[in-house]
């Protein structure tokens, strides 16, 4: 989607510097807010929406803490969801680029939005065209501080063009501005220090001169010392030989009994005690596993609908946890029944000994 001039114009007029706010704006007040244009686009009440997602929009640029990482693509998501519901699908596609920038795996269910609702399709093809790379200021660096872009630190200015962003500053006190791509604030900026190369051949010590080479000492040649003479060994006496022993008597097999099937002798397989539970364990665990990671879905569903920063923090370490726990089961239940399908019985079994 194409950004008009006039769609332009009044974005760069809504854009707010970090001394505009009449209060500091929370982490808490936001969730407040989020939550609400939430709700009322599972309603479908457009122009209720629209109003809590300006409202939401003007407090992330007022922001007085960092914004939290782990929500600030819902939050824009939310933004970007309110305009194109009160009917602005341009600035609700542009909200919907940078949401998109930070999480891409998100996509809408029918539990957040009616099947045929027109956010769907926006957002999709905001979607497509989050991509690119971000765009540096070249030469310039931050004044001071720590700065930080959509709630990740920022070492140099740099950012996606044609969508918003919320930029922070914190030296000592946060600061948060809403831009449009990378117009950072003048205020933030300063030229980057050069730090000019010192010549390798340039020798050190200012304007010394270099010390004149030595001369190589010459070793004086040792005298030659008389050839040693070599010695002579004496031949030792012959040793006797030994005498021949007497040869002894070869000794003969004794035939084995015949079987009573022409000679052939049969042997039956054995199957060993442990290769059966073995696979049947490996499938038990690798079933356990499956259900960690049904449960670890689950608990990514209600971090996608937490309403509080504490149930934010729990829900994304329980969902984390039960990801790693999950793949740590399947990988021992696929090795125990692996190790039960190529058990044989004339391989013995491997164990483990301990010595006190």
């Amino acid at each position: 989607m194409a950004w008009t001039g006039a769609a332009l114009l009044l974005w760069t007029s809504q854009t707010a510097a970090a001394g505009d706010c009449e209060s500091a704006y929370t982490v808490d007040t936001l969730l407040g807010d989020l939550v609400q244009v939430e709700e009322f686009l599972r309603n479908g009440d457009g122009d209720a929406a629209l109003t809590a997602g300006k409202r939401l929009e003007t407090g992330l640029s007022c922001l007085g803490e960092l914004l939290p990482s782990m929500i600030a693509g819902r939050s824009y998501r939310a933004v970007g969801a309110s305009y194109v519901a009160g009917g602005d699908e341009v600035k609700g596609a542009s909200w919907f680029r940078t949401s998109t920038e930070i999480d891409q795996s998100f996509d809408y269910g029918l539990e957040d939005l009616p099947e045929e609702h027109p956010v769907r399709d926006v957002y999709a093809a905001a979607k497509s065209e989050s991509s690119g790379e971000k765009v540096p200021i070249d030469g310039m660096g931050w004044v001071s501080g720590k700065s930080y872009l959509d709630g990740r630190k920022l070492d140099k200015p740099a950012a996606r063009q044609n969508r918003p962003h919320i930029y922070q500053q914190d030296d000592g006190g946060v600061k948060t501005w809403l831009i449009d791509g990378n117009a950072f604030p003048a205020e933030v900026m300063a030229a980057a220090v050069a730090v000019a190369a010192v010549p390798v051949d340039e020798p050190k010590g200012g304007g010394k001169s270099p010390k004149p080479p030595k001369e190589p000492k010459v070793k004086e040649p040792k005298p030659d010392k008389p050839p040693k003479e070599p010695k002579v060994k004496e031949p030792k006496p012959d040793k006797p030989e030994p005498e021949p022993k007497e040869a002894k008597e070869p000794k003969t097999k004794k035939p084995k009994p015949s079987s009573g099937n022409g000679g052939a002798v049969t042997v039956a397989r054995q199957r060993p005690a442990e290769k059966t539970p073995l696979i049947i364990g490996g499938g038990v665990v690798m079933g356990g596993a499956a259900g960690i990671y049904a449960m670890a879905l689950g608990s990514k569903g209600k971090f996608n609908d937490a309403k509080t920063v504490g149930e934010i923090k729990d829900l994304q370490t329980t969902t984390n946890r039960l990801v790693i726990v999950s793949a740590a089961t399947l990988a021992v239940g696929t090795g125990t029944f692996t190790w039960g399908i190529i058990l044989d019985g004339s391989a013995p079994l491997p164990a483990v000994k301990f010595r006190f």
